[in-house]
């Protein structure tokens, strides 16, 4: 169980919001998520996974998802426990690196 402070809460509406659209859990809340949570770790995990499904703030599941890209844009890609991110500049995606759940 993590507290309900509001860094917490922030990381935890969005998994809510995709745990009541996948149909995992209806009528979940941010503070369920906390009391699920076993660790900030696992909360951050959960929170890119939610971000990639609901395609918020940047964040895919896959290239097929990802809208027709403009100068500028970024793409968060979430591949198992990593996230691969990519700036699109000149034409091209630009590689910026990964970082797996385990880094937090």
């Amino acid at each position: 169980m993590l507290p309900h402070d509001e860094y917490n809460l922030s990381l935890a509406d969005p998994v809510a919001r995709y745990m009541h659209q996948s149909g995992r859990r209806i009528n979940c809340t941010p503070e369920d998520i906390l009391d699920m949570a076993g660790s900030n770790q696992q909360l951050v995990s959960w929170y890119f996974t939610s971000l990639s499904y609901l395609k918020e703030r940047d964040f895919y599941r896959s290239w097929d998802e990802v809208p027709e890209p403009r100068e500028g844009m970024y793409a968060y890609i979430r591949k198992g426990r990593t996230v691969h991110g990519y700036m699109y500049g000149k034409d091209r995606w630009i590689d910026m690196g990964s970082m797996t759940d385990d880094m937090y």
